[in-house]
């Protein structure tokens, strides 16, 4: 059990990093630079931005080369990994923020937070692998209110005070990372060295769960680059009026959020729910009229999606066991890959969208349109495609927080029932109770698909059944005790 204190300090090490995230590269207008685009050139505030998803995709792409050969990742968490990197952090955003017609400051500010972000992350997520789902979606929510609160108090602060908060976030995150890591010792202990179907199967859903994200991250990215250029024209007190309205918004919205559906932890819900705000900011494009407070809320809505899928960064790099909730197997490498993967989708996007922006203009329904469209399909494609062989009975009893939690349930009925099941079959038969393809089951146990073949027609002829139809509706009807 979680004690208060603990919890407390990591909603005071999340928030800071968050807002830190969000605020560093937006709280001041910094000096116009021009980004080659092709056959024209675009004038816009993102060399700190931009410099920093160049560090952060080099240095993470490095630090994953690393430890991969070194393998030694304790190392990773160490006090003096953690003080290192938090210093690239403050001394960052302090050239950030304090230089911001400095070209020349504004890119170190840029390199050294990107650098900074990288060394903290296997720290940041390990901090955070002791407290179970639940725990940790509570966290998030007062995360969010907290937020939120921070915004509106700094709203009323002169500006320099907004800088001097920005730039000790990091000291905040940082000296939280090294409480929560010493007064854990345990977290790092492996209780089981046997390498279990749960472990690949989690391993398998992380690889796909990331690059799902990654899709999220990247068409945020891109509406943020293409709305960005409504701001470039405003003074300092406008952009920082229109920055903070932005962010009280979003924190508020991801906090009622995450309320709402605190109950379903399932990462298939958590996308469904990001798809659907975006569309929804997509949709009011053409409604914005460039840095004013009603544009803010289009704004807010796509940043509150990015938010979500931060947040749900950090369950996929996690992976928390069905067993004991708590998160298994964790490896610093994913929280690097993760690290990654941001960098990668933000890149791209501040050249495509200049590029979207500059030929059609942001007030063209085309854009909005289009792209709403576009993301309404996949949505409605990706909800249909997860949600085919699964029932919502937990949510609705609140007997079991997961599907996964669902689905071990009902094998370890049926295994009682039919006890002429050997082990393999029982463990196929978990994996399609879960909804795993004969592939991806193949993949899991690391047999080839010819025998998941065999071991489903072994399983149907035991229990008297055809098909994977009459096995659903048979555990359909197993009650909950």
């Amino acid at each position: 059990m979680e004690t208060r204190h603990v919890q407390v300090v990591a909603i005071i090490q999340v928030a800071c990093f968050f807002y830190w995230s969000q605020a560093v590269f937006r709280i001041v207008p910094s000096a116009l630079i021009e980004l080659p685009l092709g056959f024209f050139v675009s004038e816009r505030r993102d060399l700190p931005w931009l410099t920093y998803l160049v560090a952060l995709t080099l240095t993470a792409l490095i630090a994953l080369v690393l430890g991969r050969l070194l393998r030694r990742p304790t190392q990773l968490y160490s006090f003096t990994v953690v003080a290192i990197f938090t210093v690239f952090c403050i001394v960052g955003s302090i050239l950030i923020t304090c230089f911001p017609e400095n070209i020349t400051m504004l890119g170190l500010g840029g390199v050294a937070c990107g650098i900074g972000i990288v060394g903290l992350a296997p720290a940041f997520y390990a901090s955070l692998s002791r407290f179970t789902r639940s725990v940790l979606l509570t966290t998030f929510i007062l995360v969010a209110l907290c937020m939120a609160l921070l915004v509106a108090i700094l709203y009323l602060m002169p500006q320099s005070v907004t800088i001097a908060v920005i730039a000790l976030c990091p000291a905040a995150t940082g000296v939280s990372i090294v409480y929560l890591l010493h007064s854990a010792p345990k977290m790092h202990k492996k209780v089981d060295e046997r390498r279990t179907i749960d472990d690949v199967v989690l391993r398998v859903n992380f690889r796909k769960n990331l690059l799902t994200c990654s899709f999220a991250l990247l068409f945020s990215a891109l509406f943020s680059c293409i709305t960005g250029f409504a701001t470039d024209a405003l003074s300092s007190e406008q952009f920082l009026f229109y920055f903070l309205t932005m962010n009280i918004i979003t924190n508020l919205l991801v906090a009622v959020i995450l309320f709402l559906v605190r109950r379903i932890l399932a990462f298939e819900f958590f996308i469904f729910v990001c798809f659907l705000v975006q569309a929804t900011a997509t949709l009011m494009l053409p409604f914005m009229s460039g840095g004013d407070s009603s544009s803010a809320f289009a704004s807010a809505l796509n940043a509150a999606a990015a938010l979500i899928c931060q947040i749900i960064f950090v369950f996929v790099v996690l992976q928390h066991d069905p067993q004991t909730e708590i998160a298994a197997a964790y490896d610093p490498l994913r929280a690097l890959l993760a690290v990654l993967m941001t960098g990668a989708t933000g890149i791209p996007s501040i050249f495509i969208g200049a590029a979207i922006y500059h030929y059609l203009g942001l007030n063209s329904s085309a854009i909005a349109i289009v792209a709403a469209i576009i993301l309404y399909v996949i949505f409605l494609i990706f909800s249909v495609l997860t949600q085919k062989h699964k029932r919502v009975e937990h949510v609705l009893t609140g007997s079991f927080e997961s599907e996964m939690e669902l689905a071990n349930y009902r094998s370890q009925i049926l295994a009682s029932e039919y006890p002429t099941l050997s082990t393999r079959e029982l463990d196929v038969l978990a994996l399609l109770l879960r909804g795993h393809s004969v592939s991806n089951s193949a993949e899991a146990l690391c047999i080839s698909e010819n025998t998941v073949k065999s071991h489903i027609q072994h399983i149907y002829k035991k229990m008297g059944i055809r098909s994977r139809q009459e096995l659903l509706k048979r555990v359909d009807n197993i009650p909950f005790d």
